[in-house]
């Protein structure tokens, strides 16, 4: 099963440079993300997957923090892991990579929080 916390933490060691040293795989970890967390039904799975997703915005590369900034709009959370989101969303809009800057965007539209203007 998808969903599955096994699965979670798989996806959560791929998706970190110390771990895993190749981007491409780092990169598609993080957008695997957003398909198990359509399938996530109980609160700690989503709250896995949203540290393993905030975890990698500590990347070096942008394509990484980008993936991870979009697969957090698919994230059903309860009312701490939203908070984690918004911070983090929040945090990424001064993010140096134009497209982490335009996926925090994205991201935060699509669970309805309120995006400044430029």
């Amino acid at each position: 099963m998808i969903a599955k916390q096994e699965c979670i933490d798989a996806l959560s060691v791929a998706m970190k440079p110390d771990l895993e040293p190749n981007v491409e795989v780092r990169v598609a970890a993080s957008y695997a993300c957003a398909d198990v967390a359509k399938k996530v039904r109980d609160s700690q799975g989503a709250a896995s997957l949203a540290s393993a997703l905030v975890a990698a915005l500590k990347d070096t590369v942008g394509d990484v923090r980008a993936a991870a900034l979009h697969s957090m709009a698919s994230l059903k959370a309860d009312a701490s892991v939203k908070q984690q989101l918004n911070t983090a969303l929040t945090d990424a809009l001064d993010d140096d990579y134009y497209w982490a800057r335009e996926a925090a965007k994205a991201s935060m539209r699509k669970l309805g929080m309120r995006v400044p203007k430029e």
